[in-house]
């Protein structure tokens, strides 16, 4: 059986990544705590990124929780121009 992408994809864009991180959670009564951390390689690029979540469960309508999450990552780190910055926040219901 032959399958093929459409469009046909553009090897040329092809990115090389290299990570290495870390990551933890730690709970805390109805709060659960969530970071992480990477470092690496786009290419010849060197990358960061980070990420900070706080989950909150409501404790009397437990299938509800409230999250913030941030995050911040660097595509290069000789280019200030090519970090991201955000926060947001949700609810998912499990």
């Amino acid at each position: 059986m032959d399958m093929s992408t459409f469009p046909a994809p553009d090897y040329g864009m092809i990115i090389s990544k290299k990570r290495v991180g870390f990551d933890a959670q730690y709970l805390v009564g109805p709060f659960l705590l969530k970071g992480e951390i990477a470092y690496g390689k786009n290419d010849q690029n060197k990358v960061f990124g980070a990420l900070l979540e706080s989950d909150y469960t409501l404790p009397f309508f437990q299938s509800l929780e409230l999250e913030l999450q941030s995050l911040y990552w660097q595509d290069d780190l000789s280019n200030r121009d090519s970090r991201i910055l955000l926060l947001a926040p949700g609810s998912p219901i499990k």
